[in-house]
């Protein structure tokens, strides 16, 4: 990536972004994998993306599946470790707007304390309808970000359940601007969220995108996804009980 992006998808149907190494070169660029007005059973699948001058992993914005060919991203490592470097930094996983997306099965590491009060993802800022947000570890590891940030604005339909947060910053989540400092009371205002946990992934980082983690706390209470069937390396997921995650 020589420029702001190393992938842009824009105007496309049915566009598939798999199995892919992608990272940042220039200090301030805006997404290394931008999705921007793709339609229908559009997929972001299997890759790994590494930042450390301040650009978000994955950006979607006006990302449109339908009832029958919902959007995808699955199974994707996203690691961003800030130089400190950079004037900004943008959330690692940032679904800003769209229709029918399922965001499942994605590991989010991020390490950024020069910064502060940045999610390791965001879900929503613009119109965001009929999403999902399921079986997902975001993870952020210094005291001044927090894990997740859902801003529903005025869309419907959303259903967030079975992540694993994990944040060292007194917030954990944020709901369109309101801080939660714990799962009790983010589960309290986010009632559809109710089994969700919070916990240290262990994620073993062997290499800069190194999201596999054996630790119990992610093994076996993830929601089946009929169409997401094995995980970012090829190996099947448990079809009854599998991992949260992008590694089974």
């Amino acid at each position: 990536n020589q420029s702001n992006n190393a992938i842009i998808a824009s105007n496309q149907t049915g566009v598939i972004i798999q199995g892919n190494y992608m990272n940042d070169v220039l200090t301030n660029a805006g997404y290394i994998l931008q999705m921007l007005h793709c339609y229908g059973p559009s997929q972001v699948l299997q890759n790994k993306v590494y930042s450390s001058h301040g650009a978000s992993c994955i950006g979607m914005s006006e990302m449109h599946g339908t009832v029958s060919q919902r959007a995808l991203v699955a199974n994707n490592m996203l690691v961003s470790l800030d130089d400190g470097q950079s004037d900004i930094l943008t959330t690692p996983l940032n679904v800003i707007s769209g229709d029918y997306i399922n965001v499942v099965y994605n590991s989010v590491r991020m390490y950024a304390p020069e910064k502060s009060g940045i999610a390791a993802a965001t879900f929503g800022g613009d119109a965001i309808n009929n999403c999902q947000f399921v079986n997902n570890i975001v993870a952020s590891y210094d005291a001044n970000n927090y894990a997740f940030n859902y801003i529903p604005g005025n869309g419907s339909g959303n259903y967030i359940s079975n992540n694993l947060y994990y944040t060292q910053c007194p917030t954990l989540n944020r709901l369109s601007g309101n801080n939660y400092y714990n799962l009790s009371s983010w589960q309290n205002d986010v009632a559809m969220d109710s089994t969700s946990r919070v916990g240290n992934p262990g994620f073993l980082n062997g290499s800069l995108i190194d999201l596999r983690t054996y630790n119990q706390i992610v093994k076996g209470w993830a929601i089946p996804q009929n169409n997401v069937t094995v995980d970012i390396f090829g190996v099947a997921r448990d079809s009854v009980h599998p991992c949260v995650g992008a590694f089974e």
